[in-house]
């Protein structure tokens, strides 16, 4: 009885706190909404002093970043989401950055600790949350709701052309966020942008315990642990020769894998 008893508390204690980080992940969403209203009213007078200073294409992000810091910091002070030390150093100068993507808000961390990085945002932050404008000052682009190859052609060169501003570019090869304790198929796109930009791949590994939102997670039932995240920047690859992008996202997947520990699963996405 007493074993029960005490067995039960701790169940219950395990279901508050999870609520209760529920809802301050709430209050951080309400956070995120303030500093895009922020953003929308600071970025005029970002573009007054480009007039006034000269242009800096990497200004504006300097600035944004600054708002993923103070969130990033929150999510921390709320025992939601630290950060450790990382490994390794990011290469200097353009590169096309790949990840894996183990939870929902890596890619803050990313964008946090890579600087002069662009990327492709969702559809939904420029439709839903108006972030357009952001995104753009931010040297970033988005990605179009269509999956067609002439679609597919379009972003690449988009990226590729970021790329030759001097930007890094960062891509999910995944495609999406992994699946709870294990990792998708890698597919060729991030690849493909190397050997059209003739720019390295920066291979992060993203170390997350627990996995912070997988897919398979609600966002009002965050881990009852602290999760932890820890950035592995891992050697820089040449870019590929041509037609053997697939061969080349196979073996990292591979490497990946290897290192998080994590086997191969015949129902991963074979979609490269």
């Amino acid at each position: 009885m007493t074993g029960t008893a005490s067995s039960s508390k701790s169940s219950l204690r395990y279901i508050i706190i999870r609520l209760l980080k529920g809802l301050y992940m709430m209050v951080m969403f309400a956070v995120f909404g303030i500093a895009i209203l922020l953003g929308h009213f600071i970025t005029p007078f970002l573009l007054l002093y480009d007039r006034l200073a000269g242009p800096d294409p990497f200004r504006n992000q300097k600035v944004y970043r600054g708002f993923v810091v103070l969130w990033l910091w929150l999510m921390e002070k709320g025992g939601l989401l630290k950060t450790l030390p990382h490994k390794g150093t990011i290469m200097e100068g353009p590169c096309v950055v790949i990840a894996n993507h183990p939870g929902l808000f890596d890619v803050l961390v990313l964008i946090r600790d890579i600087p002069k990085m662009s990327l492709i945002a969702k559809q939904p932050l420029r439709t839903r949350l108006g972030m357009a404008y952001l995104f753009k000052l931010a040297g970033w682009i988005f990605a179009t709701g269509n999956a067609d190859a002439a679609t597919a052609t379009v972003t690449t060169n988009n990226a590729a052309e970021v790329l030759g501003k001097g930007y890094k570019f960062m891509l999910f090869p995944e495609g999406t966020r992994s699946p709870k304790g294990g990792l998708l198929r890698f597919k060729a796109g991030a690849f493909k942008l190397a050997r059209l930009a003739k720019a390295p791949v920066q291979p992060v590994l993203i170390r997350n315990t627990p996995p912070f939102l997988p897919h398979e997670d609600r966002w009002y039932f965050p881990p009852y642990e602290t999760s932890s995240i820890r950035l592995e920047f891992l050697e820089p690859i040449p870019p590929p020769h041509e037609k053997e992008e697939r061969k080349v996202a196979a073996m990292v997947e591979t490497m990946f894998r290897s290192a998080l520990g994590v086997e191969e699963n015949s129902t991963a996405d074979t979609n490269h």
